[in-house]
């Protein structure tokens, strides 16, 4: 009985609520790399087909110092994900397009109207169409967003790879078409050759916010002001 009270006293006040609430995108997350221990930001080293991991050093993942006057154009902050030199810059490390490695994010739940928006550069080594992220393909270098079909298994729904030039460039996914899937994001690089090195950084991840229960119960409790308010004007004319 209240809320058809409610929805019949203040139909107007509930829409554009309900319409400010779901025009709403909020920031869910950064990845800027900035922190060198990729652990600490919910990414993980994988297995890649050659050899050793660029993005690993002593077991843990670590992202790369760009050298003082490198110019990878529109970084954010220190440190990126770069490949072509391994660890935090290290002179004793493998410095190149040899080292090959992988990481990936802990799985999330795909939020609604999901957006990422990311700065990428490096090799132009595409993933193959139909490639497989369960046995990741050789020859790659590229950053994908990838999604659970099953227990264990996987398949890709947005990949990027750079442009065979090192100054990063903004690109963007629309993940909309895909809320309330299990996703993680992913950066692969098992090139060994020319252009053989992936540039990442500052990927930003969009979405609808959960509402949480107190703008829930705000809600309710301002609907109920209005109602019991416009039950005591009514009164007062009668």
């Amino acid at each position: 009985m209240l809320i058809k009270r409610v929805l019949r006293t203040y139909p107007l006040f509930l829409l554009f609520f309900l319409v400010t609430a779901s025009s709403r995108a909020d920031v869910l997350q950064v990845y800027d790399f900035e922190d060198p221990d990729l652990h600490a930001t919910q990414w993980s080293a994988v297995t890649v087909p050659q050899g050793d991991n660029a993005l690993t050093a002593n077991g843990i993942a670590e992202t790369a110092v760009i050298p003082s006057g490198y110019d990878l154009g529109s970084i954010q902050g220190d440190r990126i994900i770069r490949t072509w030199n391994r660890g935090l810059g290290n002179p004793a490390v493998v410095i190149g397009d040899g080292p090959t490695g992988g990481i990936r994010t802990a799985p999330f739940t795909l939020a609604a109207n999901a957006t990422f928006d990311y700065l990428i550069g490096g090799g132009n080594h595409a993933w193959p169409v139909g490639g497989d992220p369960d046995a990741i393909p050789a020859d790659v270098t590229v950053l994908n967003l990838e999604a659970e079909v099953g227990p264990g298994d996987w398949e890709v729904l947005f990949t990027a790879t750079g442009p065979d030039a090192n100054n990063l460039h903004a690109e963007s996914w629309d993940a909309s078409a895909h809320a309330g899937r299990t996703v993680r994001l992913a950066i692969y690089d098992t090139h060994v050759a020319g252009w053989g090195h992936i540039d990442v950084d500052n990927i930003v991840y969009s979405g609808d916010p959960i509402p949480e229960p107190s703008s829930i119960l705000l809600l309710a409790l301002g609907a109920l002001s209005f109602t019991v308010l416009g039950w005591s004007r009514r009164k007062k004319r009668a």
